[in-house]
Protein backbone atom coordinates (compact mmCIF):
# COMPACT_ATOMS: atom_id res chain seq x y z
CA UNK A 1 0.00 0.00 0.00
CA UNK A 2 2.60 2.50 -1.15
CA UNK A 3 0.03 5.21 -1.78
CA UNK A 4 -1.10 5.14 1.85
CA UNK A 5 0.99 6.75 4.58
CA UNK A 6 0.29 5.65 8.15
CA UNK A 7 1.72 8.03 10.75
CA UNK A 8 0.55 6.00 13.72
CA UNK A 9 -1.68 3.00 14.40
CA UNK A 10 -4.15 3.89 17.16
CA UNK A 11 -5.82 1.07 19.07
CA UNK A 12 -9.40 1.82 18.04
CA UNK A 13 -12.38 -0.05 19.48
CA UNK A 14 -14.87 -1.38 16.91
CA UNK A 15 -14.63 1.87 14.95
CA UNK A 16 -17.21 3.52 12.74
CA UNK A 17 -16.02 5.46 9.71
CA UNK A 18 -17.51 8.73 8.41
CA UNK A 19 -16.43 9.78 4.91
CA UNK A 20 -16.81 12.97 2.91
CA UNK A 21 -15.58 13.65 -0.61
CA UNK A 22 -15.01 16.94 -2.37
CA UNK A 23 -15.74 17.27 -6.06
CA UNK A 24 -18.80 16.03 -7.95
CA UNK A 25 -20.59 14.46 -4.91
CA UNK A 26 -20.21 17.64 -2.83
CA UNK A 27 -22.93 20.02 -4.07
CA UNK A 28 -23.23 23.00 -1.75
CA UNK A 29 -20.08 21.78 0.03
CA UNK A 30 -22.44 19.89 2.32
CA UNK A 31 -20.29 16.73 2.43
CA UNK A 32 -16.88 18.28 3.08
CA UNK A 33 -18.49 20.99 5.21
CA UNK A 34 -20.06 18.35 7.45
CA UNK A 35 -16.97 16.17 7.90
CA UNK A 36 -14.67 19.15 8.37
CA UNK A 37 -17.01 20.49 11.04
CA UNK A 38 -17.15 17.09 12.74
CA UNK A 39 -13.37 16.70 12.63
CA UNK A 40 -12.76 20.15 14.08
CA UNK A 41 -15.52 19.93 16.69
CA UNK A 42 -14.20 16.63 18.02
CA UNK A 43 -10.56 17.75 17.68
CA UNK A 44 -9.87 14.50 15.86
CA UNK A 45 -6.23 13.59 15.29
CA UNK A 46 -4.75 12.95 11.87
CA UNK A 47 -3.10 9.54 11.61
CA UNK A 48 -2.93 8.62 7.92
CA UNK A 49 -3.28 9.96 4.39
CA UNK A 50 -3.35 8.82 0.76
CA UNK A 51 -0.72 10.16 -1.61
CA UNK A 52 -2.48 12.00 -4.46
CA UNK A 53 -0.09 11.35 -7.37
CA UNK A 54 -1.74 8.19 -8.70
CA UNK A 55 -5.37 9.34 -8.52
CA UNK A 56 -5.63 12.93 -9.77
CA UNK A 57 -5.12 15.02 -12.87
CA UNK A 58 -3.23 18.02 -11.51
CA UNK A 59 -4.10 20.09 -14.57
CA UNK A 60 -7.75 19.80 -13.42
CA UNK A 61 -7.24 20.11 -9.67
CA UNK A 62 -4.10 22.20 -9.49
CA UNK A 63 -1.90 22.34 -6.38
CA UNK A 64 -2.24 25.54 -4.38
CA UNK A 65 0.78 27.68 -3.63
CA UNK A 66 1.46 30.53 -1.23
CA UNK A 67 4.15 33.08 -2.15
CA UNK A 68 5.23 35.94 0.08
CA UNK A 69 7.97 38.51 -0.54
CA UNK A 70 8.97 36.69 -3.71
CA UNK A 71 9.55 33.37 -1.92
CA UNK A 72 7.42 30.27 -2.12
CA UNK A 73 6.23 29.37 1.37
CA UNK A 74 3.86 26.50 0.70
CA UNK A 75 2.76 24.08 -2.03
CA UNK A 76 -0.36 22.11 -1.16
CA UNK A 77 -1.75 19.20 -3.20
CA UNK A 78 -5.23 17.71 -3.10
CA UNK A 79 -5.55 15.74 0.14
CA UNK A 80 -7.14 12.53 1.40
CA UNK A 81 -6.70 12.34 5.16
CA UNK A 82 -7.78 10.05 7.99
CA UNK A 83 -8.48 11.24 11.54
CA UNK A 84 -9.54 9.40 14.68
CA UNK A 85 -11.46 10.22 17.84
CA UNK A 86 -11.88 8.07 20.93
CA UNK A 87 -15.54 7.93 21.90
CA UNK A 88 -15.61 7.61 25.69
CA UNK A 89 -19.40 7.24 25.77
CA UNK A 90 -19.67 4.39 23.29
CA UNK A 91 -18.12 1.03 22.49
CA UNK A 92 -17.25 2.42 19.06
CA UNK A 93 -14.46 4.89 18.34
CA UNK A 94 -14.69 7.08 15.27
CA UNK A 95 -12.59 7.41 12.13
CA UNK A 96 -13.13 10.42 9.87
CA UNK A 97 -12.02 10.59 6.25
CA UNK A 98 -11.86 13.91 4.40
CA UNK A 99 -10.94 13.48 0.76
CA UNK A 100 -11.65 14.35 -2.86
CA UNK A 101 -13.28 12.10 -5.44
CA UNK A 102 -10.43 10.79 -7.62
CA UNK A 103 -10.11 11.33 -11.36
CA UNK A 104 -8.20 8.13 -12.06
CA UNK A 105 -7.91 4.46 -10.99
CA UNK A 106 -11.18 4.25 -9.07
CA UNK A 107 -10.79 0.52 -8.46
CA UNK A 108 -7.37 0.90 -6.86
CA UNK A 109 -8.57 3.86 -4.81
CA UNK A 110 -11.55 1.86 -3.55
CA UNK A 111 -9.39 -1.18 -2.77
CA UNK A 112 -7.07 1.07 -0.79
CA UNK A 113 -9.93 2.45 1.32
CA UNK A 114 -11.52 -0.96 1.86
CA UNK A 115 -8.20 -2.52 2.83
CA UNK A 116 -7.61 0.27 5.34
CA UNK A 117 -11.08 -0.24 6.84
CA UNK A 118 -10.45 -3.98 7.19
CA UNK A 119 -7.08 -3.31 8.82
CA UNK A 120 -8.82 -1.33 11.59
CA UNK A 121 -11.83 -3.67 11.75
CA UNK A 122 -14.32 -0.95 10.85
CA UNK A 123 -17.86 -2.14 11.62
CA UNK A 124 -19.90 0.51 9.85
CA UNK A 125 -19.23 3.15 7.16
CA UNK A 126 -21.30 6.29 6.66
CA UNK A 127 -20.55 8.23 3.46
CA UNK A 128 -21.92 11.75 3.09
CA UNK A 129 -22.76 13.36 -0.23
CA UNK A 130 -24.51 16.43 -1.53
CA UNK A 131 -26.52 17.08 -4.66
CA UNK A 132 -28.54 19.98 -6.03
CA UNK A 133 -32.26 19.33 -6.23
CA UNK A 134 -35.61 21.05 -6.70
CA UNK A 135 -36.24 21.32 -2.96
CA UNK A 136 -37.09 24.38 -0.84
CA UNK A 137 -34.53 25.88 1.52
CA UNK A 138 -37.15 25.85 4.30
CA UNK A 139 -37.29 22.04 4.51
CA UNK A 140 -34.79 19.32 5.33
CA UNK A 141 -34.34 16.79 2.55
CA UNK A 142 -31.98 13.88 3.13
CA UNK A 143 -32.01 10.72 1.03
CA UNK A 144 -29.91 7.60 1.29
CA UNK A 145 -29.08 4.07 0.26
CA UNK A 146 -27.60 1.10 2.09
CA UNK A 147 -25.49 -1.95 1.44
CA UNK A 148 -27.87 -4.46 3.05
CA UNK A 149 -31.71 -4.59 2.93
CA UNK A 150 -32.08 -4.84 6.71
CA UNK A 151 -30.45 -1.40 7.08
CA UNK A 152 -33.26 0.40 5.26
CA UNK A 153 -35.37 0.55 8.40
CA UNK A 154 -32.61 2.48 10.16
CA UNK A 155 -32.77 5.13 7.43
CA UNK A 156 -36.52 5.48 7.92
CA UNK A 157 -35.99 5.72 11.68
CA UNK A 158 -33.89 8.85 11.19
CA UNK A 159 -36.18 10.43 8.60
CA UNK A 160 -34.01 9.62 5.60
CA UNK A 161 -35.83 9.05 2.30
CA UNK A 162 -34.90 5.89 0.43
CA UNK A 163 -33.10 7.02 -2.70
CA UNK A 164 -34.63 6.60 -6.17
CA UNK A 165 -31.98 7.61 -8.69
CA UNK A 166 -30.70 6.84 -12.16
CA UNK A 167 -27.81 8.76 -13.67
CA UNK A 168 -24.08 9.45 -13.35
CA UNK A 169 -22.46 7.62 -10.45
CA UNK A 170 -20.07 8.94 -7.83
CA UNK A 171 -17.28 7.21 -5.94
CA UNK A 172 -19.95 6.45 -3.31
CA UNK A 173 -21.49 3.82 -5.58
CA UNK A 174 -18.27 1.91 -6.13
CA UNK A 175 -17.29 2.12 -2.47
CA UNK A 176 -20.70 0.90 -1.32
CA UNK A 177 -20.28 -2.16 -3.53
CA UNK A 178 -16.68 -2.70 -2.42
CA UNK A 179 -17.41 -2.38 1.31
CA UNK A 180 -20.41 -4.68 0.95
CA UNK A 181 -18.21 -7.35 -0.66
CA UNK A 182 -15.91 -6.99 2.37
CA UNK A 183 -18.94 -7.59 4.63
CA UNK A 184 -18.88 -4.05 6.04
CA UNK A 185 -22.21 -2.30 6.54
CA UNK A 186 -22.58 0.96 4.63
CA UNK A 187 -24.91 3.95 4.74
CA UNK A 188 -24.68 6.56 1.99
CA UNK A 189 -26.54 9.72 3.01
CA UNK A 190 -27.14 12.59 0.60
CA UNK A 191 -28.12 16.09 1.58
CA UNK A 192 -30.40 17.53 -1.09
CA UNK A 193 -29.40 21.18 -1.44
CA UNK A 194 -31.69 23.79 -3.07
CA UNK A 195 -30.31 24.47 -6.54
CA UNK A 196 -30.83 28.22 -6.10
CA UNK A 197 -28.47 28.48 -3.10
CA UNK A 198 -24.73 28.45 -3.82
CA UNK A 199 -21.71 28.39 -1.53
CA UNK A 200 -21.48 26.24 1.61
CA UNK A 201 -24.99 25.19 2.58
CA UNK A 202 -24.59 24.91 6.35
CA UNK A 203 -28.24 24.04 6.92
CA UNK A 204 -27.93 20.88 4.78
CA UNK A 205 -24.65 19.93 6.49
CA UNK A 206 -26.51 20.26 9.78
CA UNK A 207 -29.31 18.01 8.51
CA UNK A 208 -26.74 15.32 7.65
CA UNK A 209 -24.80 15.56 10.91
CA UNK A 210 -27.94 15.59 13.02
CA UNK A 211 -28.73 12.16 11.65
CA UNK A 212 -25.35 10.47 11.47
CA UNK A 213 -24.24 11.50 14.96
CA UNK A 214 -27.28 9.69 16.32
CA UNK A 215 -26.74 6.71 14.02
CA UNK A 216 -23.10 6.42 15.11
CA UNK A 217 -23.64 7.21 18.82
CA UNK A 218 -21.57 10.40 18.78
CA UNK A 219 -22.71 12.88 21.43
CA UNK A 220 -21.89 16.35 20.15
CA UNK A 221 -23.44 19.80 20.44
CA UNK A 222 -24.42 20.96 16.95
CA UNK A 223 -25.98 24.17 18.23
CA UNK A 224 -23.54 26.52 16.52
CA UNK A 225 -23.98 24.77 13.18
CA UNK A 226 -27.76 24.84 13.55
CA UNK A 227 -27.65 28.59 14.24
CA UNK A 228 -25.43 29.12 11.21
CA UNK A 229 -28.00 27.28 9.11
CA UNK A 230 -30.83 29.35 10.58
CA UNK A 231 -28.96 32.55 9.71
CA UNK A 232 -28.58 31.33 6.14
CA UNK A 233 -32.30 30.56 5.90
CA UNK A 234 -33.15 34.01 7.28
CA UNK A 235 -30.88 35.68 4.70
CA UNK A 236 -32.47 33.72 1.86
CA UNK A 237 -35.96 34.54 3.13
CA UNK A 238 -35.10 38.23 3.17
CA UNK A 239 -33.80 38.14 -0.41
CA UNK A 240 -36.73 36.08 -1.70
CA UNK A 241 -39.19 38.42 0.02
CA UNK A 242 -38.03 41.16 -2.34
CA UNK A 243 -38.74 39.08 -5.47
CA UNK A 244 -42.39 37.98 -5.89
CA UNK A 245 -41.52 35.49 -8.65
CA UNK A 246 -38.91 33.78 -6.50
CA UNK A 247 -41.28 33.74 -3.54
CA UNK A 248 -43.94 32.02 -5.68
CA UNK A 249 -41.39 29.52 -6.96
CA UNK A 250 -40.28 28.56 -3.44
CA UNK A 251 -43.91 28.20 -2.38
CA UNK A 252 -44.50 25.71 -5.20
CA UNK A 253 -41.40 23.77 -4.13
CA UNK A 254 -42.76 23.62 -0.58
CA UNK A 255 -46.11 22.33 -1.84
CA UNK A 256 -44.39 19.68 -3.96
CA UNK A 257 -42.26 18.67 -0.97
CA UNK A 258 -45.30 18.22 1.29
CA UNK A 259 -47.16 16.26 -1.39
CA UNK A 260 -44.20 13.93 -1.86
CA UNK A 261 -43.85 13.36 1.89
CA UNK A 262 -47.53 12.47 2.22
CA UNK A 263 -47.19 10.01 -0.67
CA UNK A 264 -44.14 8.44 1.01
CA UNK A 265 -46.05 8.11 4.31
CA UNK A 266 -48.85 6.34 2.44
CA UNK A 267 -46.39 3.98 0.73
CA UNK A 268 -44.74 3.22 4.06
CA UNK A 269 -48.10 2.37 5.61
CA UNK A 270 -48.85 -0.02 2.74
CA UNK A 271 -45.47 -1.72 3.21
CA UNK A 272 -46.08 -2.13 6.95
CA UNK A 273 -49.51 -3.68 6.33
CA UNK A 274 -48.05 -6.09 3.75
CA UNK A 275 -45.28 -7.13 6.14
CA UNK A 276 -47.82 -7.65 8.95
CA UNK A 277 -49.99 -9.86 6.75
CA UNK A 278 -46.97 -11.93 5.70
CA UNK A 279 -46.04 -12.52 9.35
CA UNK A 280 -49.61 -13.62 10.10
CA UNK A 281 -49.53 -16.12 7.24
CA UNK A 282 -46.30 -17.61 8.53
Amino acid sequence: MGELVLYEKPALRNPYLVMGFGGWPDAGKVSTGAVEYLKNKLKAKKFAEIRPDSFYDFSTVRPLTMIKDGLERELRFVSNEFFFWENKKSAHDLMIFVGTEPHLRWDEYANLLVGFAKQFRVEKVCMLGGDYAAVPHTKESVSGLVSHPELKEELRKYDVELSEYQGPASIHTLLLKSYKEANIKVFSLWGNAPHYVRGWNSMVSYALLKRITRMLQVEIDLGDLRKEGERLVAQINELIGQEPKLKGYVKRLEEDYEFRRKSEDKDQLIREIEEFLKRQQN
